[in-house]
């Protein structure tokens, strides 16, 4: 295999062995604790612009299975694992990950010392990071790697046009503001029966609320809520209809700010399942995945916290005194797809929307 280097901007240098595609990539580096499903985290909107890191030993083993993909392609800028799999071993799988890779143009990086790397990730909070070729770049591209920024992301997001889901279902007429929505999400709102129309995340309020909906879905996306400028002016209106509205992810933080919160960057991101949520009207702890490296701070006006991250005691959930809005951080169970379906056909009921 070809050696390949990791160059991270305060000028460390890991050595390894590439597969996938053999080019240079910049990214932020970031790490994750899935165990399984290289394809799925890879293509997770929220990795937008990022090396990824697997704290898990071996990547790929479960091979390439198309129907888990969380989005239309990998948003990742490279992959780095201890080892990778060149022999999968799963009745769905259709490839290797190293084809996976090199079909999609992503390098990969094997053979470092990935604890080591993660310590450091955690150590120094935000790093910048070039998968390399050479062990020397240019300074043209250690520049670009110490001023790199993923805030182009509205734009790698953006669907070209609106598209219809579950036409043919007969629950609430939904539509989701894609800032780079899951395909398991769209998925389970579409196996309650919605009828969901999936607008770009340049799309104003007025495109999505004149045509009467039941209920609005902000979902997903990566990278910091301030630098989507365009989609926090639409929520701001999206969140003064009578529609209910629920949050994900990225949803949830431009949800809090669209009613007066604040949002900061966290020291150390979330990203992995396993991650401890509380919530706070049972007490019950649930084991979530989430993906984020932003927190909302400061709460909204008419917003009361309703799950909290037992390991940082970081708000992870909003509900809003209207009683028909509400969001959370990670991705949600089947119970909060049930809420918010009640809550639209409530909606239907009333016609209140």
């Amino acid at each position: 295999m070809e050696t390949a280097y990791l160059i991270l901007d305060d000028g460390t240098v890991f050595k390894g062995e590439l597969f996938g595609y053999p080019r240079n990539a910049v990214g932020e580096l970031v790490f994750t604790t899935d165990m399984v499903g290289a394809p799925e985290l890879l293509t997770d909107p929220s990795f937008y612009g990022q090396i990824v890191v697997q704290t898990f030993p071996m990547g790929g083993n479960h091979g390439l299975i198309p129907e888990d993909f969380l989005s239309r392609d990998v948003m990742a800028s490279a992959y780095i694992v201890r080892e990778w799999c060149d022999a999968p071993s799963n009745f769905r799988s259709t490839g290797d990950l190293n084809e996976f890779l090199r079909t999609r143009r992503i390098p990969g990086l094997c053979g470092i010392d990935t604890r080591a790397l993660t310590r450091k990730i955690r150590a120094s909070g935000r790093v910048n990071a070039m998968l390399s070729l050479s062990p020397e770049p240019d300074e043209e591209s250690m520049k670009r790697l110490r001023e790199y920024s993923a805030n182009e992301a509205s734009e790698a997001m953006s669907l070209p046009e609106p598209v219809v889901e579950g036409e043919s279902g007969s629950g609430p007429k939904v539509a989701v503001l894609d800032l780079g929505v899951r395909r398991d999400t769209v998925a389970a709102l579409k196996d309650r029966g919605c009828r969901l129309k999936i607008f770009p995340a340049e799309a104003s309020a007025g495109d999505i609320l004149v045509e009467g909906f039941d209920g609005i879905v902000i979902a997903g996306g990566p990278g910091n809520p301030r630098s989507w400028p365009q989609a926090l002016s639409c929520v701001i209106r999206l969140s003064q209809s009578k529609c209910p509205v629920f949050g994900v992810g990225l949803g949830h933080q431009l949800l809090a700010m669209a009613r007066g919160g604040e949002t900061e960057r966290m020291p150390r991101g979330h990203r992995g399942p396993g991650q401890p949520v509380r919530d706070v009207a049972s007490g019950r702890v649930l084991t979530v995945a989430q993906n984020h490296g932003y927190v909302v701070t400061k709460l909204p006006e008419g917003g009361k916290v309703s799950y909290i991250n037992c390991n940082d005691l970081s708000c992870e959930g909003i509900e809003y005194e209207d009683g028909k809005s509400f969001s959370v951080q990670f991705v949600p169970g089947e119970d909060m797809f049930d809420k918010f379906v009640m809550l639209c056909k409530e909606g239907e009921r009333n016609a209140s929307c």
